[in-house]
C-alpha cells in the first residue's frame, strides 16, 4: 500500500481555510469528508460545529486529532480532553503558528531546559492586528500565552488584565496582561486588533542582556543588545538560519501525519493549551471584576473507566419482592 493511501484522514470543517487543510492532507493521505467512520485521525479545521465534541468523540473512538479551529475551549474542557487523549494513548494536537516565525528557534533554544544559556528576568511583548484580520481578540490572546508557555515551560500562578480598547459593540478588541509565573519571569504582554497594521515584537530580558525578537525584520529577525566582559556595549542581529514558513498548514500536516504514523504521542501539547486555557479564562475574570486573579491548576484526575455497576430494582429483599426486575445498567 502506498504511503498516501496508508492513513485515511477525517476532516471536519468549511470554508476557504477548512479547503486548504483538506488539499494539504490529501497530498499525503486519504481524506474523507463528514464522517470519523474508519479512519486513523481526525483535522478539526475551521467552520467545525462544535469543536470540542467533534475531538472528544473522536479521541473516545481512538482516533489522533489535529485541532485547527479556532481555540474556544474553556480550561475543564481542554484538559478533559488532554486527559482522554493520555488515557487512550492517541495523539492531540493544537496548531501552534508561532513556531515558524524566524528567530523563535533559536530563542527558545536560549531559554529551554533547566539549565537555559540565559534565564530571563522577565519577558514584554506586543501584538498588534487590523480588525480586517478576522481574529478575535480570543484568538490572539491564546496563540500569544502558548507562545510563552513553549519558551519558558513554568505553571502561571496568578494574572491582571485589563481591557485597554473596545470596538463599536463595546466588546474588548485590546488588553494588556501581565502574567506571574511559579518558579518563573513575569510577563506583560499586549494584544491589539484594532490597529492599522501588523506587528509582532518581543522581548526577553535578561540579567546583562536584552534579546529582541522582532517579526517585522526579516534580515535581523532576532537581536541580542547587552555588555561584554569588558562592559562595552554588545549588540548582534541574527539570522537564525531557518527560512520563513509561509505554509503552516503544510508544515503542520507533515509533523501530524509523521507522528500518527510513529505513534509519537511526545507531539501532542494538548497540556501547553490547558495551562494557556486557563490563563486566558483568568485574564477574563480579571477584566470582568479587576485586581488579580489566580489561574486554576487543573490537576489530573484518574481517568479510569469506572466500573460495571448493575442494579436490581424494586428497594426491597428479593425473596419479598416477587420475580426478579430486568437488570439495570447505571454506569459502564
Amino acid at each position: 500500500m502506498s504511503e498516501k493511501t496508508q492513513l485515511r484522514v477525517a476532516l471536519f470543517g468549511s470554508g476557504q481555510r477548512a479547503d486548504e487543510w483538506a488539499e494539504a492532507f490529501s497530498r499525503a493521505a486519504r481524506v474523507q469528508a463528514g464522517t470519523v467512520g474508519s479512519a486513523d485521525a481526525l483535522v478539526v479545521a475551521p467552520g467545525t460545529h462544535d469543536p470540542f465534541g467533534q475531538t472528544r468523540e473522536a479521541l473516545r473512538a481512538g482516533v489522533s486529532v489535529l485541532f485547527a479551529a479556532s481555540f474556544q475551549l474553556t480550561p475543564w474542557q481542554a484538559s478533559s480532553l488532554e486527559e482522554l487523549s493520555r488515557r487512550e494513548r492517541r495523539l492531540l494536537r493544537f496548531v501552534e503558528p508561532f513556531r515558524y516565525q524566524r528567530g523563535y528557534s533559536f530563542l527558545r533554544r536560549l531559554l529551554e531546559g533547566r539549565e537555559p544559556f540565559w534565564r530571563p528576568l522577565y519577558l514584554r511583548s506586543l501584538c498588534l492586528k487590523g480588525p480586517q484580520s478576522g481574529l478575535r481578540l480570543d484568538d490572539l490572546a491564546t496563540e500569544e500565552l502558548a507562545l510563552y508557555d513553549s519558551l519558558l515551560g513554568a505553571r502561571p500562578r496568578c494574572v491582571s488584565a485589563v481591557s485597554v480598547r473596545q470596538d463599536e459593540s463595546t466588546q474588548a478588541c485590546a488588553a494588556s496582561i501581565m502574567v506571574e509565573y511559579v518558579d518563573g519571569p513575569s510577563l506583560h504582554c499586549m494584544v491589539s486588533l484594532a490597529e492599522g497594521s501588523a506587528a509582532h515584537e518581543l522581548a526577553a530580558v535578561a540579567p546583562e542582556r536584552t534579546v529582541l525578537m522582532d517579526q517585522l525584520d526579516l534580515t535581523a529577525p532576532l537581536r541580542i543588545f547587552g555588555t561584554d566582559a569588558d562592559g562595552r556595549e554588545l549588540s548582534l542581529a541574527r539570522d537564525d538560519g531557518e527560512p520563513r514558513c509561509d505554509d503552516i498548514v503544510a508544515q503542520e500536516t507533515a509533523g501530524f501525519l509523521a507522528a500518527v504514523r510513529s505513534h509519537n504521542l511526545s507531539y501532542s501539547n494538548g497540556g501547553r493549551w490547558t495551562r494557556v486555557a486557563a490563563v486566558w479564562w483568568a485574564a477574563r475574570q480579571s477584566m470582568s471584576f479587576g485586581g488579580s486573579v489566580e489561574v486554576p491548576a487543573l490537576v489530573r484526575t484518574n481517568t479510569k473507566r469506572p466500573p460495571l455497576t448493575v442494579i436490581e430494582g424494586g428497594g426491597g429483599p428479593s425473596r419479598r419482592a416477587g420475580p426478579r426486575p430486568a437488570l439495570k445498567l447505571i454506569a459502564g
